[in-house]
């Protein structure tokens, strides 16, 4: 999502700034501009945007109290990301990218979208989830877990085979599944 899109673009900007990179993780989010050579289906026109709210106000979660210009206002947001998304183009990241990827939806070519851009390993954890469940309890746990691994232990260097963890870091021209 539009989200991680947000993070590495800013790790990108700092690391121009000459500041150092400790970890870049990144939740399910992938380039989706003409570059990446991915099929977008991320706008607000394919989303069923009301029936997920609608879900979500019979669970009594916060979707309880919207109105019809809630409504509207979200559906245009998340066109509005889908624009954004569409039209960004990463700019270099001299580093490692931890890249949590929910696998009951994407590909390896969704994978591939980051190699261009990311100069060193993408360290792919695979999650049993959907895009939308990436945050649900057992899937977060996953993430933290490993994200915990990464800051207690020492984060890999784009130089590095291993981590501090001894997690297993490839090249850029590889991907290793955990």
């Amino acid at each position: 999502s539009l989200g991680g899109l947000v993070a590495y673009d800013m790790a990108a900007a700092l690391q121009e700034q000459e500041q150092q990179i400790g970890l870049l993780a990144v939740l399910d989010s992938y380039p989706l501009g003409p570059a990446s050579g991915q099929n977008n289906d991320i706008d607000g026109e394919n989303i069923d945007l009301r029936l997920e709210l609608d879900g979500l106000r019979q669970e009594g979660g916060f979707a309880a109290g919207l109105s019809e210009q809630h409504y509207r206002a979200v559906a245009e947001a998340a066109a509005h990301s889908g624009r954004l998304m569409q039209t960004f183009t990463p700019r270099p990241f001299h580093g490692n990218v931890t890249l949590f990827v929910a696998a009951q939806e994407r590909s390896v070519a969704a994978i591939d979208a980051w190699r261009p851009y990311v100069v060193g390993a993408i360290d792919v954890h695979m999650v049993d989830c959907s895009h939308q469940g990436m945050l649900q309890p057992q899937p977060a746990a996953q993430i933290g877990s490993i994200v915990g691994r990464r800051l207690s232990h020492g984060v890999h260097s784009a130089s590095g085979q291993t981590d501090a963890a001894g997690a297993a870091v490839q090249h850029p021209d590889r991907v290793e599944e955990t």
